[in-house]
This record gives C-alpha cells, sequence and structure tokens, in this order.
C-alpha cells in the first residue's frame, strides 16, 4: 500500500505475526470525533503502525499505535470544517492557502463568522470540487498569478466578484486572484447606495451613485449622511437625504 507518497508492506492475517496484546486486527474503534475504523492490517517490521479502514466513507490510511490510543486517527474524507469542508491531505493547516480556504467556507457556512451575514445568509456558497481543500490548491495553483500570490501574500486576494460583484457560487469559473486594492474597489462598489436629498421643504435637490461621494461633492460628512438614511437623525447638513427607491 502507498500512503503519503510511502510504500508499505501490509500483514492482514494474525497468525503471521508475534501475538498482539492491543489493536489487533478486527477491532473496530473511534477516533475523538466519534467516527468508526477498523483494523485491517498490521504493517511488516514495524509493530508500532497500523492499517486502518474508516467504516463510513471507506478511508484507508496507516497510523501509529499512539493516534489509536489518543484517538487521533484521521478520516482526510470527513468534512471537518464548518460541517462542509474536506481537508483531503495530512497536515493542511499548515499549508498558507489553508486559512484562506477555511475562511471562504466559514463566510458561507457558519453563522458563528462575523461576516456570514453578507455571504451565507445572503445565499453565497462554494462548488462541491472546491469544498476539497486538496482540489482547492490544485485549482489555485492553476490560476493566473499564483506565483504573486505566494511570494506576496499580503498584497493578494482569491476573490469571486471580478466578473460579476453579484456572484453568489465561488467556484471555479467564478475565482480568480486579483490585487488587494482591486478587491476592495469591488467590495465598496458593490456596497454603494443611491442616495436622493431633498430640501427641509421637501423639493428634491440631487441624487448621488453613493454616499462617498455625495460627502465629496457637499462636504457633508457621510456618517452623519448615513445616520440621517438610517432614521438615527432627522437632517444632515441642513437637508433629508432618502435612499433612492
Amino acid at each position: 500500500m502507498i500512503f503519503n507518497n510511502i510504500e508499505y508492506e501490509i500483514i492482514t492475517d494474525e497468525t503471521n505475526v508475534k501475538k498482539h496484546t492491543s489493536n489487533k486486527i478486527g477491532e473496530v474503534k473511534k477516533n475523538r470525533w466519534g467516527i468508526e475504523y477498523k483494523i485491517i492490517g498490521y504493517v511488516k517490521n514495524n509493530s508500532r503502525l497500523r492499517q486502518i479502514k474508516f467504516l463510513k466513507s471507506g478511508y484507508v490510511a496507516i497510523v501509529n499505535n499512539f493516534n489509536i490510543h489518543d484517538g487521533s486517527a484521521t478520516d482526510y474524507t470527513h468534512p471537518t470544517v464548518c460541517g462542509v469542508g474536506i481537508t483531503g491531505i495530512k497536515d493542511a493547516s499548515k499549508h498558507f492557502l489553508y486559512y484562506r480556504w477555511a475562511n471562504m467556507l466559514g463566510r458561507c457556512y457558519s453563522e458563528k463568522h462575523t461576516n456570514y451575514k453578507s455571504y451565507g445568509g445572503k445565499g453565497c456558497y462554494v462548488e462541491d470540487y472546491l469544498l476539497n481543500f486538496k482540489n482547492y490548491v490544485n485549482f489555485i495553483e492553476s490560476l493566473e498569478g499564483f506565483e504573486l500570490l505566494k511570494n506576496n501574500p499580503d498584497k493578494y486576494h482569491i476573490d469571486k466578484d471580478l466578473k460579476n460583484s453579484n456572484e453568489k457560487c465561488y467556484s471555479r469559473e467564478t475565482i480568480s486572484i486579483i490585487t488587494k486594492e482591486k478587491n476592495i474597489e469591488i467590495e465598496n462598489s458593490s456596497k454603494a447606495v443611491e442616495i436622493e436629498v431633498y430640501d427641509l421643504k421637501g423639493n428634491f435637490v440631487a441624487s448621488f451613485a453613493s454616499i462617498t461621494i455625495a460627502e465629496k461633492m457637499t462636504g457633508i460628512h457621510r456618517g452623519n449622511i448615513a445616520k440621517n438614511i438610517n432614521g438615527k437623525a432627522k437632517t444632515a447638513g441642513g437637508y433629508v437625504w432618502v435612499k433612492k427607491e
């Protein structure tokens, strides 16, 4: 069996090995997440290693007796990230892309995530293929700009909105590598709210594409304009501001 790029010779018959007092072939165990697996073999010439098979997924792995005793034997095909994400590989969290992937899943699937309301709460989701971190890594590595991202991770983002700011799905068709500045520009554009301003007699004065533009053109602080629009203040700068219908 080849596992993690290492070839192991497996013994599946108890009669061909010395007597073991624990972790025998045929025993069913549970890891710390309650996932059951069965010990199906020994590794020849290494009494510490066992071959196991997870009963639900069928995933086969080579683990140390220590992993069995402390419950850390892991099924890398089991969705352990936000209930949907599969790491697919050992030590996934050590990869520089891992937290970008996990954060993407958190935004879409974890109600505890600080940005869930703006993503999962509005219907954003991740295509099945990219729910597997191993697949995600392979895909990101194929994108234009990957080397720039790898060498300058603080200056580049992985985003789905370059082609369409209203896109709901993180997929191989929508994701691209863009500069941090470009991503901020897209975010600000998607959040823009067209507004209208009236004088105190109710007469229409002007309209603006966003609060930021209104601030630049009138000199009235955008925070005060926002308070008026949200009903926390009656006026701003001597005018009444409302969202354009």
